[in-house]
């Protein structure tokens, strides 16, 4: 073909008669311009920039979607709360008021499940809250209502197997400053408090049982109760000074309301032996000046029920008791016990009104009561017999306030704004739907039918602020001033695409295997060439069936793709496909008659595929199969006789398969197997009597393989084996005498295997690089990587180009990328993706052309696909699949001949397959950089 000549730039502007202003360079550079944020504003329009395609939309129907708004908070000029739209799932929010002014505020955990934020609390125009990260689990935030300033304050540690932290409901501020109970996993519940940095959160008490709870603030002070593991106690802190002090001992306080410098406290003095005889008490701060109020009851038993309300209008309390005569009714306390008196025996019967719902409007208490007539309806008292009195019923042939599951009064959501009450009640006619009263029956009225008919309108919360109300529904997030033109809906219910979830992404060929749902069929079996065409449900194997997992345990054996394939929790059998629906068949149900026969563990080793398999009269056995049922045998059972045994994990070392094989009577094993009876056999037994202990994880490196020993003495101890009894020996023991010491993250680079290793007691622990070359002496420290706490600083190792990649957490940059040449100078940060303490959460994928990609947040495109060559400059985007801060959160990569292809959600199409060519990754791709980033 004849190469295109291309006229030189004098006669190019002559043939199209530019015009003679616009030979100016001023003009030019004008238009210049004007073109690039065209092309920025076409680019933000549709699909960003980038080597990536979207191959299929796999599931393409449209749903409307109901937002589910939580943790109503104010803090600033702004409300904050946690909302699921339906795609980046629980995340945390603001909004002004307005629907422009109202956006997501940090995507913290990038998957469809989101971050599950609660405990909100506003402090000096901040919000503090607790949220599920990408790799922890709950830990404390902060954030100023931008992305940049969310971050999290806590590094709490929680496993199944350890101590499992968590956070109290309890979250209370006083001067800009969050106090609050929590476990950190190693100190039990204790009291902290944060002032919004990460040096500035720190626990205040340390002692065993301690269990701070019931925060309230009176006078300046926190006061709380506190049990110390035999009795209760009364305590207070200057959140000035710090100083703790024990108010009185002897006390089970259960809640606490301050008037004016006065606590008034429902406790239990536990003189009677049990722990729930509630009675009325006060406190001024002092032990003399902490006592009963009134014995209401005059018995051992409760003067309170399950459920209450205090309440307070000028110096008097009100709140709900029972005398042991008239039920539970409505009371009223000055803190003397001449002053606390029964108000009024609503239900004259013997049965209670249960008062409950308290709220003040003007100087008259407004609740909920069960007269035993009209049922729970609307009361208001204004502390009179004559003066407490039904405002209006509501229902009228029944309830306008259900009851709880457990027959206890229902919490109404409510909130005054400008003297008036909202509150949330059903009249029987619309449902449960917004209502509001001035205290009589005529401005007693229903605001709006949110849901029409007697269906809810899902309003369980409320906020005022800023003179007006900000309130949640079925229908979205809405406010209003009071006024019939200033009820607004904020943010109403998004329209999205449902999404197919691709996962399991197996290359078999040119095409890729995946697990997806396309709305119709459920979750199944489908391939791809990285075509529309070609990318097709291979075979519906489940009808009616819901078994069908988000994952398969798969592994590919001459150009077949090989899978264990539920047919029900407990049960899975084995199939095959090439592809097509005729060639995807049933190789063998290895235990048909059974609900329990269970294949784990396929690998593909010289043409053969072996696996683990549980069938009804064996353990977990050594099979392998050529792809026929009578060639799919076993060849071992490892355990007869034995308690239930499992393949923990198996590896390919030269040529042989290394079993880690334990069962629930403490056996821990380590066998070895050529593909025969014979040569399947155990290398050495590391049962201990009586003990979980044993075999942890196996890394193969070099025809051999080292692996982690748990023991009773001296902690996780690093092992080698070469497949013989006499080749299987202990590497070398790293910190004699340390009872706490666990190696973890372990890859090949070189000749060289690296891994982690952490050591200490819990709370004040180490994590260090090491490396081997598999003998003793050759076994060194490399760097310590930090201290920590509860959470290891280290993520992921990988290797790259013959150099070490690492995600390390530090508390100057988050968890981020590092990189490591061997030497305790070169393991360093190699680039702060998302500047500053915050982390990018960086991810380590596929080794493509020199590079490994990535999934990691810049803090500006959320979560997104980048690449690295190790290198600074060569660590960069690859695509934002999504606009803005929203995450295309790619996962489930793989490689099947010249794509790449990946899950990911570019926030029009929802979760779907994508795909680049493998050619848009490498050396020549470091010059692409996306017309957005400009």
């Amino acid at each position: 073909m004849t190469s295109p000549s291309f006229p030189s730039a004098r006669s190019s502007r002559r043939s199209v008669g530019f015009p003679r202003w616009l030979r100016s360079r001023r003009w030019r550079a004008l238009v210049l311009l004007v073109a690039l944020a065209c092309s920025l504003t076409a680019t933000s329009s549709g699909q960003t920039a980038g080597p990536a395609y979207l191959v299929k939309d796999i599931a393409p129907a449209v749903g409307s979607y109901s937002l589910r708004v939580k943790e109503l908070t104010s803090a600033g000029s702004n409300v904050f709360f946690s909302l699921d739209d339906g795609i980046t799932g629980d995340e945390l929010w603001r909004s002004d008021g307005t629907a422009a002014g109202t956006q997501r505020v940090a995507n913290i955990n990038p998957d469809e499940y989101g971050s599950n934020v609660q405990r909100m609390v506003g402090a000096d125009g901040r919000v503090f809250f607790t949220a599920v990260t990408r790799f922890d689990n709950d830990q404390l935030f902060v954030s100023d209502g931008t992305a940049a300033g969310t971050h999290a304050l806590t590094e709490f540690y929680s496993s199944a197997f350890d101590s499992h932290a968590y956070f109290h409901s309890e979250f209370v501020s006083i001067g800009g400053q969050l106090f609050f109970t929590a476990d950190d996993g190693v100190h039990g519940l204790q009291l902290w408090r944060s002032d919004g940095t990460v040096a500035g959160t720190t626990m205040l008490t340390q002692a065993p049982y301690s269990e701070p709870y019931a925060l309230t603030v009176s006078n300046g002070m926190l006061f709380f109760g506190l049990w110390n593991g035999f009795v209760g106690e009364l305590w207070k802190l200057n959140p000035a000074t710090g100083a703790l002090t024990r108010v009185y001992s002897q006390i089970f306080v259960n809640s606490m309301l301050d008037v004016d410098g006065t606590l008034f406290i429902v406790a239990d003095d536990l003189l009677t032996g049990h722990y729930d005889n509630l009675e009325l008490w006060k406190s001024d701060g002092t032990e003399a000046g902490t006592t009963l109020i009134k014995d209401i009851n005059g018995t051992s038993e409760s003067s309170f029920g399950e459920v209450f309300d205090l309440a307070r209008i000028n110096n008097t309390v009100y709140f709900a008791a029972d005398d042991g005569v008239n039920g539970i009714e409505l009371w009223k306390s000055d803190g003397t016990a001449a002053g606390t008196v029964m108000v009024r025996n609503i239900d004259a019967n013997t049965t209670s009104s249960q008062p409950a719902n308290f709220a003040v409007v003007g100087n008259q208490l407004v609740f909920t009561a069960d007269d035993g007539v009209s049922g729970r309806e609307l009361w208001k008292s204004n502390g009179t017999v004559a003066g407490t009195v039904v405002v209006k019923n509501i229902h009228g042939n029944g309830a306008a306030f259900p009851a709880d599951i457990n027959g206890q009064p229902g919490d109404v959501a409510r909130a005054l704004l400008k003297g008036v009450l909202y509150f949330v009640a059903d009249d029987g006619a619309h449902g449960a739907e917004l209502w509001k009263t001035d205290g009589t029956a005529t401005g007693t009225v229903l605001v709006k039918d949110f849901e029409v008919g007697a269906t809810d309108g899902g309003i369980t919360e409320m906020l005022v602020h800023q003179g007006r109300l900000y309130f949640n529904a079925n229908s979205g997030l809405w406010r209003t001033d009071g006024t019939e033109q200033g009820l607004a809906l904020i943010k109403g219910r998004t329209t999205h695409s449902a999404w197919s979830n691709p996962t399991t992404i197996q290359p078999v060929g040119e095409r890729a295997f995946f697990v997806a749902d396309n709305g119709v069929d459920g979750r199944e079996l489908w391939r791809s060439d990285g075509t529309e065409a070609d990318t097709k449900l291979i075979k519906k194997l489940f009808i009616d069936e819901p078994y069908f997992p988000w994952t398969l345990d798969v592994a590919t054996v001459n150009q077949t793709l090989f899978f264990a394939s539920p047919t029900s929790y407990s049960h899975n059998a084995l199939w095959k496909s090439d592809g097509t629906e005729a060639g995807t068949t049933l190789v063998k149900d290895i235990s048909p008659a059974s609900t329990s026969g269970l294949i784990r563990n396929l690998t593909e080793m010289n043409g053969t595929l072996f696996f683990s398999a549980i069938s009804a009269n064996l353990g977990d056995g050594l099979w392998k199969s050529d792809g026929t049922a009578a060639g799919t045998v076993l060849i071992k059972d490892l355990m007869p006789s034995q308690n239930f045994e499992q393949v923990m994990q198996m590896e390919k070392i030269d040529g042989k398969l290394l079993l880690n094989v334990a069962n629930n009577a403490w056996k821990s094993q380590l066998w070895v197997s050529d593909g025969t009876t014979a040569g399947t056999v155990m290398v050495k037994d590391f049962t201990l009597p009586n003990s979980s202990y044993g075999i942890r994880t196996i890394f193969p490196f070099n025809g051999a393989a080292l692996f982690t020993l748990s023991t009773t003495g001296p902690g996780e101890e690093l092992w080698k084996t070469d497949g013989t009894a006499a080749g299987t020996v202990r590497l070398k023991e790293i910190y004699p005498g340390s009872s706490h010491r666990r190696f973890w993250h372990a890859v090949r680079v070189n000749q060289h295997m690296y891994f982690t290793v952490e050591h200490g007691q819990r709370g004040a622990q180490v994590a260090e690089l090491w490396r081997t070359d598999g003998t003793e002496d050759g076994t060194m420290m490399i760097k310590q990587l930090g201290t920590f706490q509860h959470v290891s600083p280290v993520y992921q190792l990988a290797e790259l180009n013959g150099a070490l990649l690492l995600v390390v957490r530090d508390r100057e940059h988050g968890i981020e990328l590092w990189r490591s040449d061997g030497t305790a100078a070169g393991t360093q940060l190699l680039k702060d993706i998302h500047s500053g303490p915050a982390s990018s959460y960086v991810e380590l994928g596929q080794k493509v052309n020199g590079n490994i990609l990535l999934m990691a947040d810049d803090g500006v495109r959320g979560y997104e696909l980048w690449k690295t060559d190790g290198t600074v400059t060569g660590t960069r985007l690859v695509q934002d699949f999504a606009p803005g801060i929203d995450s295309g959160a790619p996962s489930s990569l793989g490689v099947a001949g010249s794509r790449i292809f990946l899950s990911a959600d570019d926030g029009q199409h929802g979760r779907e397959l994508w795909a680049l060519p493998t050619s848009a990754i490498g050396p020549q791709f470091s010059t692409y950089i996306p017309l957005t980033n400009n």
